[in-house]
């Protein structure tokens, strides 16, 4: 009797995952590995094509067929950014240098403070020491984190006058103080 249990023929993973390649199956052996591998758990580092026997063990004997399962291993993206610290304090340019197919980046600048545009321009109001991460995926849904510890500057105490509502098209007078140019 052939089996009807089956795996599915192609899994993709990121590299330096591991891959269950048993699926819902009963019971399996992944071909030419030593010791038998009966977890169908593997762990390729390059795309793969396993040759498998997968168990029906339904009913008084227990058959099996020989069936094939890629896995594909995609890359992870190669996450790294610099940054420009503002001489007087305070502002942060961040520049992405990523690379590997990047389909979406988050910046976590302070524990309450993330965006996902690729280079930020964020202003801390306190000096001090920040550690700043940047994950990035790719278009095959792998991931990587880098992260960057620096030091700023204490800004200088500038302020600005209060919000004010206007109407499209009108305009508003900004008055700034504690600094020297504007």
């Amino acid at each position: 009797v052939v089996p009807q249990a089956t795996v599915s023929s192609l899994k993709s993973i990121c590299f330096g995952q591991n891959a269950n390649i048993k699926d819902l199956v009963a019971s399996i052996q992944v071909l030419g590995q030593i010791p038998i591998n009966t977890s169908g758990m593997v762990s390729p580092t390059v795309s793969t094509v396993y040759s498998v026997q997968v168990a029906n063990n339904s009913g008084t004997l227990n058959c099996w067929a020989t069936q094939t399962v890629q896995v594909n291993v995609n890359p992870n993206p190669e996450t790294d950014f610099k940054y420009n610290i503002n001489s007087c304090g305070g502002g942060v340019q961040f520049t992405d240098l990523s690379s590997s197919e990047i389909a979406s980046w988050l910046w976590t600048l302070e524990s309450d403070k993330t965006f996902t545009i690729q280079n930020p321009y964020y202003f801390f109001k306190q000096g001090g020491l920040y550690t700043v991460t940047l994950t990035t995926s790719n278009v095959y849904g792998c991931a990587k984190t880098s992260l960057k510890t620096f030091s700023i500057s204490t800004p200088p105490p500038v302020s600005i006058n209060t919000a004010s509502r206007i109407c499209k098209g009108k305009s508003v007078q900004l008055n700034a103080s504690g600094g020297n140019a504007y």
